[in-house]
């Protein structure tokens, strides 16, 4: 049905990029969401759970989704804030909570596989960063019940 090639299903990939004040320490690219303006619950209920919604539908279950939740969102949270803006975000909380959820949710979805981005190792690979980065992920990825979850490996 899906797959004019055969019976297996097709790969697709998202991208979910649309934290709340997404890039603090740009000008441009913000988001549609800010941390002073309910921005986190904004995010879950506008932007993360009609995107789940979508996959959810019986229609798309023969489809393998990969969806990147939030690519770079670690710079912001192990970097020194930049700005003010960038202040506000690690002072919210907010960046984990919302990849938390955005986890949380996919994950749920059978044929939805997440994948985090870890970063570079300019951020990733200093000293400083390295285990607070991995305790974050890790945390992010353990609230999601993925490690609960059997692996499936693709054919």
């Amino acid at each position: 049905m899906q797959d004019a090639f055969g019976s297996a299903p097709l790969t697709i990939q998202i991208v979910l990029d649309d934290l709340p004040d997404r890039n603090c320490t740009h000008l441009v690219s913000n988001g549609d969401f800010s941390v002073t303006s309910d921005g986190l619950n904004r995010y879950r209920s506008e932007y993360v759970d009609p995107i789940a919604e979508i996959l959810a539908d019986p229609a798309y279950q023969r489809l393998r989704i990969v969806a990147i939740v939030e690519p770079d969102f670690l710079p912001g949270l192990l970097l020194p804030a930049a700005t003010s803006r960038c202040s506000a975000v690690q002072a919210s909380g907010a960046y984990p909570a919302a990849v938390r959820y955005a986890v949380t949710r996919l994950h749920a979805i059978p044929n939805v596989y997440v994948y985090l981005d870890a970063s570079g190792r300019g951020v990733v690979g200093h000293p400083d960063n390295f285990g607070r980065a991995a305790d974050l992920l890790a945390s992010i990825a353990g609230a999601s019940g993925a490690a609960r979850r059997p692996w499936r490996a693709s054919r």
